[in-house]
């Protein structure tokens, strides 16, 4: 006979399983496209970042900081609203911060740019105000966005669960109905039936061989 232990173990065992089958509370469901869009807005910020500027642009004093504070601000609340979470949210925060210290250095090193360090504190803050704005509305970004999503595939598919096409399809047919499986069609159908001819003139009688006795008996 089975012990109660071990009936435990199977119990944890099968909790265990269960728990593995579970999705993961708060992720997206299209979690691999959005961080590849988020990736996608990393390398933009690089690209920008490392391209000579070009002559003439808006004279206004320290722009270029609120520029870093908006672009790092919106990569870091884009990857921090993926998934909840300390860990993952402070990971992506430090990498991106090491980012912003790599593209000044790099912006040191090509001689049409310059490195600040008033640069990199507002990638930073930038940074963090991403990550202040999870806590708000914001932070169910792209649960927003996986519903949107959701809503144009329905509408895509009209009432009924079918795609609009199809519904053109059988509204083009009288009263909406199918052609049967197995049902004749123009050109299969069998040739119909002769007509009855004539009925026999009145007063005369019909012989066995078909042809019309009249008179006496």
């Amino acid at each position: 006979m089975r012990t109660e232990a071990s009936r435990a173990g199977d119990g944890r065992r099968g909790h265990g399983a269960e728990a593995k089958r579970r999705p993961v509370a708060g992720r997206c469901r299209l979690e691999p496209l959005w961080l590849a869009v988020g990736l996608v807005g990393v390398a933009a910020v690089g690209c920008v970042s490392l391209v000579p500027q070009p002559p003439g642009g808006p004279d206004v004093p320290q722009l270029d900081k609120l520029e870093h504070m908006v672009a790092y601000g919106a990569l870091g609340l884009w990857f921090a609203a993926l998934r909840p979470g300390w860990r993952w949210r402070g990971g992506w925060a430090a990498a991106l911060v090491a980012y912003g210290a790599l593209i000044e250095v790099a912006q040191g090193m090509t001689g049409y740019r310059t490195a600040e360090i008033a640069d990199l504190a507002a990638d930073a803050a930038g940074v963090g105000v991403g990550l202040r704005l999870t806590w708000t509305r914001l932070g169910a970004l792209h649960r927003w966005l996986e519903g949107l999503w959701a809503a144009g595939a329905a509408v895509g598919r009209g009432p009924g669960g079918r795609r609009r096409g199809h519904g053109r399809e059988a509204q083009s047919r009288p009263n909406g109905a199918r052609p049967q499986a197995g049902a004749p069609t123009l050109g299969s159908a069998p040739c119909p039936a002769p007509l009855p001819g004539p009925p026999p003139a009145s007063g005369g009688r019909v012989r066995e061989g078909g042809r019309p006795r009249h008179g006496g008996r």
